[in-house]
């Protein structure tokens, strides 16, 4: 996970202070972290996920989750993305006031 998190600041070219800085981390978190004298609490986690704009999957394990969409998930989206932006709208519509209904 600590290298994931090196990796991402070696990319955007980010030093540990200006990461500590940005997210409101102690100066000397990311120097714990490496040597091993602590771990990043689950909330620095996700402010790092959010900064970085990654998954927490991603950070924590360096996998990304696979949400597997069932065939009928697919055809809806396909046909949706075939519809105009004021149809969108409109199916987008159709569907809430189904929530709201709570006919299901």
């Amino acid at each position: 996970m600590i290298c994931r998190i090196q990796y991402l600041m070696e990319q955007n070219n980010i030093t540990s202070s200006k990461l500590c800085s940005d997210l409101g981390l102690a100066k000397s978190s990311i120097t714990d972290w490496k040597k091993g004298k602590a771990k990043p609490s689950v909330e620095a986690l996700i402010k790092i996920s959010r900064y970085f704009n990654v998954s927490l999957d991603w950070l924590i394990t360096g996998k990304e989750y696979e949400k597997k969409i069932s065939d009928e998930e697919l055809e809806i989206l396909e046909i949706y993305n075939r519809l105009d932006s004021e149809k969108k709208a409109e199916a987008r519509g159709f569907i809430k006031g189904l929530l709201a209904a709570k006919t299901f």
